[in-house]
């Protein structure tokens, strides 16, 4: 036992704790394409953050989450440029939910990542950001439900560092679209 947590529950708020570092860093990304490599790796984090922790809708979820950012970031090549992609990976977390429900609170990392993945869909990096302080309210809550601290600090550090993005890039965007 470390601090009143099991060794595996201590390792998994380590790896919330390395996904925050990361996600300040993202979300001030200047290009979309950089925002999906730095979420790349915060989603690595916090799959691991909830492998520890035992929260078997959020590995899973994260898991397509890791491919969602693959083929976003890809986007640019043919077998990626579909327009189908952001509405099947949102089919999938929607189904996958339903199969590995861990209770009621599961339904809030669902909507989050729904909308995360909309979020990281969009071209426009301020569009992304906007949807991106929603979605990360939502996982939030799934966090409290978990209890990943780092995955709290995480998620509030994302919505901070979103609405920092949005006022420090709303003179140099066009408007949302």
């Amino acid at each position: 036992m470390i601090l009143g947590m099991t060794v595996m529950e201590f390792i998994g708020q380590i790896f919330g704790l390395i996904a925050v570092v990361i996600s300040f860093v993202a979300y001030q990304m200047p290009t979309q394409k950089k925002i999906l490599f730095m979420n790349m790796l915060v989603t690595v984090a916090i799959l691991l953050n909830y492998a520890f922790l035992g929260a078997t809708t959020g590995v899973i979820l994260n898991v397509v989450c890791f491919i969602r950012n693959i083929i976003f970031m890809n986007r640019d090549k043919k077998i990626f440029s579909y327009k189908f992609y952001p509405y099947l990976l949102m089919v999938i977390i929607g189904g996958l939910s339903f199969l590995t429900s861990e209770g009621a609170h599961s339904i809030l990392i669902t909507i989050g990542l729904i909308i995360n993945t909309f979020a990281l869909s969009l071209t426009n990096p301020q569009a992304t950001r906007y949807c991106m302080a929603i979605s990360c309210s939502f996982i939030f809550a799934y966090n409290i439900f978990v209890f990943s601290i780092g995955g709290m600090i995480n998620e509030a550090v994302a919505i901070i560092s979103s609405v920092i993005g949005i006022i420090r890039y709303r003179k140099n965007q066009p408007p949302l679209a």
